[in-house]
């Protein structure tokens, strides 16, 4: 889980995976989740989030600004078998 200080923003390196895979966010509060990918492995060169999907080019910060609403959310790969998830509350 991770949650930087007080803020409700995350990074999220793409490696063949999300690091980290789950986080926490709080509800309300303007969020700010980024996806950087790093590698070339797997099918990560997308990413389904909030139900929007977005291309993740190498090494290029992709962010999605929102105001997280509570519940448990997940996200994916485009071919989604590369999943992750956050919490709000």
């Amino acid at each position: 889980m991770s949650l930087f200080g007080n803020s409700n923003e995350v990074v999220i390196n793409v490696d063949g995976g999300y690091a980290p895979s789950s986080f926490k966010l709080k509800a309300g509060k303007p969020a700010k989740v980024t996806f950087k990918r790093t590698s070339d492995k797997g099918c990560t060169q997308q990413v389904i989030f909030n139900g929007e999907t977005r291309d993740l080019p190498l090494n290029t910060p992709v962010s999605f600004d929102f105001v997280p609403e509570a519940g448990e959310h997940q996200f994916t790969c485009g071919m989604q078998m590369v999943k992750g998830s956050y919490t709000v509350k």
